[in-house]
């Protein structure tokens, strides 16, 4: 209930004061009290009370209006107290000693810093436990409700799409019917329009519609079939595609201009077409001639060894001493294996060629140990 401060007496006004918790000051005038009575009257909880539905039916709620106070006129003053101790000092990032002070100034602050948001966080969490209460059992009935009403909803659901299927059966058989052997390019989903199916859009109407869209169609095709386009075919199967006539012939177009550009990349790469050269009409056949004839050649006997090896070193001989832009140096013949008469016959040989020297029995190592003692590589 109100209080009519202005009409009370001080005194009235100071047992008011006293009964409220109010602390009036000694010798302070009826303005002040009225006033002090005034700002507590203002700060202190009130009972409201918030109706979702009418009491005697539903849900009635009343609560107080939280309230909170700490003592943050003193924390603060501390605070300004401790921070104050860090006013002009300028720590060196080289100095080890003072990077040292740093980290463990700041572990100190850092857990002043988290004991503020600790008690913040506590008193937040029991400011809210009777609000999450009180969402949780209301929210709680609210879904109850509405499951109800789900269930419900779902009935509604299954009928309406019953008449929907209904409907959509008479539309696409009278389609059917009409449409004839366009019905077959086109299916009843190219030209349905989902709001046919709307409990607002009478069923004649809608078939009205369809006709008037199965015209249009028939009427465009047999447009493109008189426009004798270079690729007719292309644009037809377009045009059934996409039931759009411009589209369909500006995609006949396309397709002779790419034409057109590939068959002038074509004449640039690789020139005109050779016209294929007329062939005179064939003579009528001539009676061969009769063969000469052939002079008999006596038979020549085979070359025998003999005569190969003759050959041989006559072509060596002729190589030997044929010109030589090079001086005569030093070369070893290495012979993997050989008889004392195998080497004798290839000594003779070297001789007729003019090369000298001599043959020594062994491996290249064994040779090199008799003549040098060691091998040389």
């Amino acid at each position: 209930m109100d209080m009519d401060y202005a009409k009370m007496t001080v005194a009235q006004l100071r047992e008011e004061a006293e009964a409220a918790g109010v602390d009036i000051p000694k010798g302070a005038k009826k303005a002040d009290v009225v006033a002090a009575l005034e700002k507590a009257g203002e700060d202190a909880p009130q009972a409201v009370e918030a109706e979702v539905i009418e009491e005697s039916d539903g849900i009635a709620v009343s609560f107080l209006a939280g309230s909170i106070e700490a003592n943050f006129d003193a924390l603060d003053a501390k605070v300004d107290e401790i921070l104050a101790e860090y006013d002009g000092w300028e720590p060196s990032a080289e100095s080890a000693e003072d990077v040292e002070q740093c980290m463990r100034e700041r572990k100190y602050l850092n857990g002043l810093a988290k004991q503020v948001d600790e008690r913040r966080k506590a008193v937040k969490a029991e400011y809210l436990r009777p609000l999450d209460a009180f969402e949780a059992r209301a929210n709680a009935t609210r879904d109850r409700i509405k499951e109800a009403a789900a269930r419900l909803q779902a009935v509604e659901k299954e009928a309406d799409q019953a008449r929907r299927d209904k409907k959509e059966a008479e539309l696409r058989e009278h389609y059917e019917a009409m449409a004839g052997i366009l019905a077959e390019m086109v299916p009843y989903e190219g030209l349905a329009d989902p709001k046919w199916l709307n409990k607002t859009a009478p069923l004649p109407k809608c078939k009205e519609e369809l006709e008037g869209r199965v015209r249009k169609v028939a009427a465009d095709w047999e447009a493109l079939k008189d426009m004798g386009l270079a690729f007719q075919e292309q644009a037809e199967l377009r045009f059934f595609q996409s039931l759009d006539l411009g589209h369909a012939v500006a995609w006949a177009k396309k397709l002779e201009e790419d034409k057109r550009r590939l068959d002038g990349m074509k004449s640039e790469l690789y020139g005109e077409p050779e016209q294929a050269p007329v062939e005179p009409a064939p003579m009528p056949p001539q009676p061969a001639p009769m063969p000469a004839p052939v002079p008999l050649v006596p038979a020549q006997p085979a070359p025998t060894v003999a005569d190969q090896t003759a050959e041989t070193v006559r072509k060596a001989m002729a190589i030997a001493s044929g010109p030589s832009e090079k001086l005569p140096v030093p070369c070893v013949v290495v012979v993997d294996s050989a008889t004392v008469e195998q080497m004798r016959a290839l000594g003779m040989l070297c001789g007729l060629v003019g090369i000298t020297g001599t043959f020594k029995m062994g491996t290249l190592a064994e040779v090199c140990e008799r003549e040098f003692g060691g091998s040389r590589g």
